[in-house]
């Protein structure tokens, strides 16, 4: 992150930041519903804090040649790549008509690689098979939300593999995020696949990741 030193204000000492920075009233209010809001601010530091980076990552995958569709939860982030890039984007804003314009361009004009969509409104309904790569700067919540993301790519006419990148900030709210969607999706897998006892030996890792850490 080229902002930790503040990142690492706002986990330490959250309210006391958010006052400093938005003033009383906000700290006082944060108060009320200081879990949710703490994550909501962190999760926008952590993208406006490896925005550079995930510039960079974009750049040189683009020198292959190849498509990306890449992936974020914050207009304001959609709205800067798109803007860095001169590329299309998809949100919750983009009308039906624009929305299927911006993707048979992307499927059909070999000089569109990259287009840039928020999750909810681009993980649904499209199909993006010109492209074998996702890349998501920021997570969701749920890994179902993320899979469908990557299954935009993955559609009838998809020759290739399909690979997807996650731009992960280290030491931040983006590896806590993206540690219990695994944790959550191999839930899913052990209860879908019938196996029993699995999410006792789930648990069970879980605690023991939670013990080297706190050991360590």
């Amino acid at each position: 992150l080229s902002n930790h030193a503040e990142y690492q204000r706002a986990e330490d000492d959250f309210i006391a930041w958010l006052e400093e920075t938005e003033g009383t009233d906000a700290a006082a209010s944060a108060l009320y519903a200081k879990a949710l809001v703490k994550i909501a601010k962190l999760r926008q530091l952590t993208a406006a804090g490896k925005m550079a980076a995930a510039y960079n990552w974009i750049e040189e995958f683009l020198e292959s040649g190849e498509k990306l569709v890449v992936f974020a939860h914050h207009r304001e982030v959609t709205r800067a790549l798109a803007t860095k890039f001169q590329a299309p984007s998809i949100t919750g804003e983009t009308a039906a008509k624009e929305r299927q314009a911006i993707v048979d361009s992307f499927q059909d004009n070999p000089s569109v690689r990259l287009l840039v969509c928020i999750i909810q409104a681009g993980g649904e309904g499209i199909t993006l098979s010109a492209a074998s790569n996702v890349a998501f700067v920021e997570l969701a919540w749920t890994p179902t939300e993320l899979d469908q993301c990557e299954d935009r790519v993955h559609r009838i006419g998809q020759s290739d593999s399909v690979n997807a990148w996650y731009l992960l900030a280290e030491n931040s709210v983006d590896t806590t995020m993206y540690n219990l969607i695994t944790q959550k999706r191999e839930v899913v897998t052990a209860s879908t696949d019938g196996k029993e006892g699995a999410e006792i030996k789930i648990l069970t890792a879980i605690l023991e990741r939670y013990k080297e850490k706190k050991h360590g």
